[in-house]
């Protein structure tokens, strides 16, 4: 049995050490393709998820014997988590740091609601209540008027980057979905060794997806992402264990729970913004973070 809370320890690593993977996948786009970099994430992230795997084997930790529904759940997390990356990186090429990843939070809502239709997650009302706070937190951080009126914000999410920042949104929400119905599929009582499974599942099936894609479409760029494997290898790293949280603690609780600890991010991706890419947050983007912690801490007064 986990101990209480312990999926808030572990998302909140996560949140952190995906903020450091989109902070380090960033700088590659400037020498490799949307395709080319969003690969690097899988192909040098898939030999530390192997290891891992292997490390936790070693200990005695069980793994679970997976079963059919379990690959297909995989599939579709893979492919729906492939397309968000490559929405991702192009939303970051569009808007700052920091308001291209508050676009993506848009999947807490949509995962709240498909969630408990779907995998009968159950959603109190507190947790309701948080996740609309923290949406709207998002609002306010999205838009660029300088009112905060409605209209205003509805306006700024009929651009592109809102858009794209839906689409993407809506990749997340449908991967954390699939890999929360791929670890339940395990029934078992190893949450690190269904999570493990689960990150090596579905690097590998993005792995060869993408080789097959770039091979096909983009020979070119296999070169390059094998050049770039100084480059590569961290976010690789960031990017795997990013993924072995998020999956560890999804086996553990809802991915709704999980998704709004993740937002997180938003906060840790202001110092990336400060101190790495010299861009300086307004005071609405702050006032937007404080809602943003104020949903998750509800959120854990509501589950605790």
């Amino acid at each position: 049995m986990a101990a209480p809370f312990l999926w808030v320890a572990i998302s909140v690593g996560a949140a952190g050490l995906q903020t450091a993977r989109n902070a380090l996948q960033r700088k590659l786009t400037g020498y490799l393709s949307p395709v080319g970099a969003t690969s690097t994430r899988f192909l040098y992230g898939l030999p530390f998820a192997v290891i891992y795997i292997t490390a936790l084997a070693a200990t005695g930790i069980p793994i679970p014997m997976p079963g059919a529904v379990f690959f297909i759940w995989c599939l579709a997390g893979a492919v729906t988590q492939v397309l968000a990356m490559l929405a991702l990186i192009l939303l970051l090429q569009l808007r700052n740091f920091t308001v291209g990843i508050a676009y993506t939070k848009t999947e807490i809502v949509q995962i709240a609601v498909l969630s408990a239709i779907v995998l009968s997650d159950p959603i109190s009302w507190g947790s309701a209540g948080a996740i609309l706070i923290a949406t709207f937190g998002i609002m306010l951080l999205s838009t660029k008027s300088a009112s905060l009126s409605w209209q205003g914000i509805a306006q700024s999410w009929t651009e592109r980057p809102a858009l794209l920042g839906l689409s993407v949104g809506a990749g997340y929400t449908l991967t954390a979905l699939a890999i929360r119905g791929a670890t339940l599929s395990l029934h078992s009582d190893s949450y690190l060794g269904a999570g493990a499974l689960a990150l090596v599942v579905i690097l590998a099936l993005q792995t060869m997806m993408l080789v097959a894609w770039l091979m096909w479409r983009e020979p070119m760029q296999i070169h390059r992402v094998i050049e770039s494997w100084r480059q590569s290898a961290l976010p690789g790293l960031t990017g795997a264990a990013a993924s072995a949280g998020w999956m560890t603690a999804m086996t553990l609780e809802p991915a709704a729970h999980v998704r709004m600890i993740g937002l997180l991010e938003v906060v840790f991706s202001y110092g990336v913004t400060v101190f790495w890419f010299r861009e300086q947050p307004t005071t609405r983007e702050l006032g937007a973070t404080a809602l943003i912690v104020g949903g998750i801490v509800l959120l854990l007064a509501s589950v605790g």
